[in-house]
């Protein structure tokens, strides 16, 4: 995976954004990332004022129809901000089309990874890996809600992302689906 675009990016955020985290005033930035890794040059209706709310730390409730760009609205957050972005969601395809579609972006791709039941252990391992360094190359990470509550191992490196400063966000993708996941929901309490 060829990320050089991405890490150039990564090191200008870096030395033009503050440690906490991006200041949501901070257009240029949004717009620049919204082109060189989506190829867009404006946002469509509410998803910058998405962003901003995402960038200040806020949560956000995001209800759009299909194809209305939700997912922009956490990527674009996650790519821009230090740390990781946990996206929980039910769909097993839409989830490798997200990372297929990150790791193939116009900018040189960004560093993503699905969890579901069709990865291989040793794959497993190496992101466990990766995810335990002090400061990881992923921006984001997708996982099923299976995956989640019955990995204690994910569960952990959860843990440590979030002691360690590096947990951004979680989101919850598909949450139209959060009804069928309800079996899931209890090892929460």
């Amino acid at each position: 995976m060829n990320n050089n675009n991405y890490n150039d990016f990564e090191n200008n955020r870096n030395n033009n954004a503050s440690s906490s985290g991006l200041n949501s005033r901070q257009d240029p930035t949004m717009l620049y990332a919204l082109k060189q890794f989506w190829g867009f040059s404006s946002f469509r209706f509410q998803q910058q004022q998405i962003i901003r709310t995402a960038l200040g730390g806020r949560d956000c409730f995001v209800i759009m129809p299909t194809g209305g760009g939700k997912s922009l609205c956490y990527q674009l957050p996650a790519i821009i901000t230090r740390g990781i972005t946990i996206v929980v969601t039910p769909l097993v395809s839409l989830m490798q089309n997200q990372v297929s579609s990150l790791i193939n972006s116009k900018g040189g791709g960004i560093p993503a990874f699905a969890f579901h039941s069709s990865i291989t252990e040793t794959q497993a391992k190496s992101v466990y890996r990766e995810l335990a360094k002090v400061h990881p190359t992923l921006k984001l990470v997708y996982v099923t809600p299976e995956k989640l509550v019955s990995s204690d191992t994910f569960m952990d490196i959860i843990e440590k992302l979030y002691n360690d400063g590096q947990l951004s966000r979680i989101v919850i993708d598909e949450a139209h689906c959060v009804s069928q996941w309800g079996k899931y929901y209890i090892f929460y309490s």
